[in-house]
């Protein structure tokens, strides 16, 4: 079964943070790099969408969220029916804590 991927608008918002960050930091070349890296990852998540690590800590509004590593960032994501929603773009040196806050914020602009 191949699942849909689904980025919700919080999603592109720190992507596009953290992309910002990447070529501001290391240039161009690095930029493409990682974001190519990140895509290929997120499309595997079309085939094998329990590869992400299961995160109950950080489960909110009934998603059983998962993380899916990539270097320095995470995919944060849950599987609803068939599709793969990515609900945030997380930068790995930031306090984790921190993450449980930004999806309970991002949950009330729903």
């Amino acid at each position: 079964m191949v699942y849909k991927i689904e980025w919700i608008g919080e999603a592109r918002m720190s992507l596009d943070t953290e992309m910002e960050y990447v070529f501001a930091e290391f240039g161009q070349n690095t930029l493409a790099k990682v974001y190519n890296d990140l895509m290929e990852r997120v499309s595997q998540l079309q085939i094998f969408p329990r590869i992400g690590v299961r995160c109950e800590d950080l489960d909110y509004l009934g998603y059983k969220i998962r993380i899916l590593h990539v270097k320095k960032v995470s995919v944060v994501y849950a599987i609803i029916d068939q599709t793969v929603q990515i609900l945030y773009i997380w930068n790995n040196q930031q306090d984790p804590g921190r993450l449980v806050e930004v999806l309970k914020m991002s949950s009330h602009d729903k």
